[in-house]
């Protein structure tokens, strides 16, 4: 499949790839994206119809939901790539403005996994609240991204980058071009990687906490290591699944990109395709993650899901009742109505 011939000047010359292999690859990674989105989308549904995101951590859950939905949407456009005929559509409208969705999309899901991993390490180990944060959540995840990747707009540096459009390291002669290297490197290898490190050092610290806490539990009753132990269990442990497959999921796409620093014109098909699976799966896996919480679980049934439609019968307003308040709001509710009744 790989072709080493440069009879004429096009695509397949610069990287030593055959126009089959790039069609092959980006038809695959567009369909898994487009499941992904598909499921994201209902993990979208099912927290806004059931009104979950009246709960802080659902509410991290949609943020991420949604990234990771626009992420899978811009590896679905990656399929117009498949229709290239020539090497000046490498710079083409579509194809910068695909590659700049591309990138804000890959920006707005690590943000979003990273306001997730933040959160339950300020819950968990320094007990704070990032409650009191969170309108600025949607701004760093959403806003921030795009004041930064605006810039390889300049020189026109968005374009055909191997199988798809994203930031170019490669003219359309086959020369290199250092000012898109530099801006890989500077907008996405090391944000990337530097964020990707912490979140596995801060998902160990969790870990350790909570196996920490787990041994205080030990003994005798404790009503408030119980109500503790039962918080964590609905709070913290859900959302660990998040931040575990992002840096699963990316460990195939770092492979292929660093194959790609040193050897920019010779890939290798297997990584490519293992990219072209892996990348796109972080929505899948979100929808994933969502359906091993318990209580999603027990609730994702026909019944359920046509009052939470309709809306109309009292089990959908007890649901209501029962899923927003929370285990904090709960205990408090608990706490008023004792205090009534002594009254």
């Amino acid at each position: 499949m790989l072709n080493n011939t440069t009879s004429n000047i096009s695509s397949d010359i610069c990287f030593n790839y055959d126009r089959e292999n790039y069609r092959a690859v980006t038809i695959l990674t567009s369909s898994v994206a487009a499941v992904s989105a598909l499921a994201c989308i209902l993990v979208t549904l099912g927290i806004v119809l059931s009104k979950k995101y009246l709960v802080f951590t659902q509410r991290l859950i949609l943020y991420l939901s949604i990234a990771a939905t626009l992420n899978g949407t811009a590896g679905v456009l990656r399929l117009h790539t498949v229709f290239y005929e020539s090497d000046r559509d490498w710079q083409s409208k579509l194809c910068m403005a695909t590659g700049f969705f591309d990138q804000v999309s890959g920006w707005w899901q690590l943000l979003a996994v990273s306001c997730i991993t933040l959160s339950v390490l300020v819950k968990v180990v320094w007990g704070g609240s990032p409650e009191t944060v969170e309108p600025l959540f949607p701004t760093i995840i959403f806003l921030f991204p795009i004041l930064i990747n605006w810039i390889p707009f300049i020189h026109y540096t968005y374009g055909r980058a191997g199988a798809w459009c994203w930031i170019r390291d490669i003219n359309s002669d086959c020369s290199e071009t250092k000012f898109g290297q530099y801006l890989r490197f500077a907008l996405w290898y090391i944000p990337l990687y530097t964020i990707l490190i912490l979140l596995v050092l801060s998902f160990f610290v969790i870990l350790c906490k909570i196996h920490s806490e787990k041994r205080r539990w030990q003994g005798r009753y404790d009503p408030d290591a119980v109500e503790e132990k039962e918080r964590m269990k609905k709070e913290i442990w859900p959302l660990l699944w998040y931040p575990a497959f992002y840096i699963f999921l990316n460990v195939f796409p770092l492979v292929n990109r660093l194959h790609g620093v040193f050897n920019p014109t010779h890939p290798i098909l297997v990584l490519w395709i293992l990219q072209a699976i892996f990348g796109p799966l972080q929505g899948g896996f979100v929808s994933v993650a969502y359906a091993l919480d318990s209580d999603t679980i027990r609730r994702l049934n026909c019944t359920q899901v046509l009052c939470y439609c309709y809306r109309k019968t009292p089990q959908v307003r007890e649901y209501h009742h029962e899923i927003y308040a929370g285990p904090s709001d709960s205990l408090l509710q608990g706490k008023s109505r004792m205090e009534s009744e002594e009254m």
